[in-house]
């Protein structure tokens, strides 16, 4: 699960002389919202309610059955789900996602689609306890024009620019 964003590359080449200290502010600008994201998702979760909501008894029954999935009864935290969460930085953007096979039950998909056959974003032992990507992400995404528009006004300033 991971978002990537790409296509500066319109921006670079239509800036003419100023895109040498246009495009790598622009993708400052990116990298710190991927970061950001990052931050955000590697939040631990809230503690489980009881009676745990159980996305079907067969859910409920494999837990008890493999002894919590692996990690025993009552399941105590490993922090792996949170420390997974990375950036990756590329000459023009970013990929910022946890690479762990179980991570879209936690916090849902980077499309924002539904996991299993359920129709869910997220497993009910999960909703409302931890963030959902797709929603941070686009939170983040609606930013980015603004926070990259000021860092251009801010280049084209000290470039000698008149900017609103």
């Amino acid at each position: 699960m991971q978002v990537k964003w790409r296509g500066l590359k319109e921006l670079k080449q239509g800036l003419g002389a100023l895109r040498h200290r246009l495009f790598p502010g622009a993708v400052e600008v990116i990298h710190k919202t991927a970061g950001e994201i990052r931050k955000e998702m590697a939040v631990p979760g809230k503690p489980p309610t009881y009676p745990i909501p159980w996305d079907s008894p067969k859910q409920r029954r494999a837990f008890f059955a493999t002894n919590g999935f692996g990690r025993g009864i009552p399941t105590k935290r490993t922090d792996e789900y949170v420390n997974a969460w990375k950036v990756i930085k590329h000459e023009t953007g970013a990929d910022v996602g946890n690479p762990l096979a179980h991570a879209g039950y936690i916090g849902g998909r980077a499309s924002g689609k539904p996991i299993g056959a359920n129709g869910k974003l997220q497993s009910n032992i999960h909703r409302g306890r931890w963030p959902l990507f797709r929603k941070v992400v686009d939170v983040a995404i609606e930013k980015l024009p603004k926070r990259i528009k000021n860092r251009i006004s801010l280049v084209a300033r000290e470039e000698g620019f008149k900017t609103k």
